[in-house]
């Protein structure tokens, strides 16, 4: 799946030494889904998290290059529920339409579908 345009919702954060901090982020599914997930979504997304950082206005986390994403938690995208594989770096869909909840199909049209995430990140 193509990631567009990524719009910025809700940004919450803390200031310890490693800090965490949440930032829902907001995209439309495309028309073509790949199966086997959507590689370097960190890099997708890359943009989002740096405004978030910005609004957070804590030197723990400005200005910081190696930014985590620990989960994705969608809470917003009809049938589809995505899961992040964070060791590989990819988004993945499943269908909660289907019996066993199977990766959305491949070529499946999802762009009708929006999605709307929480990141969690450090």
């Amino acid at each position: 799946m193509t990631i567009g345009t990524i719009s910025l919702g809700n940004v919450n954060g803390q200031k310890p030494s490693t800090p965490m901090f949440t930032v829902d982020v907001e995209f439309a599914g495309d028309d073509a889904y790949a199966t086997g997930g959507t590689p370097d979504f960190t890099e997708s997304v890359r943009d989002a998290i740096e405004a978030a950082r910005k609004l957070l206005d804590d030197s723990n986390v400005r200005g910081r290059t190696n930014v985590e994403i620990i989960c994705v938690a969608g809470y917003d995208a009809g049938q589809y529920v995505p899961y992040f594989d964070r060791e590989n770096d990819l988004l993945f869909v499943r269908d909660g339409g289907s019996a066993t909840w199977a990766e959305a199909a491949d070529e499946a049209d999802l762009s009708g579908t929006t999605f709307k995430l929480t990141l969690l990140c450090r």
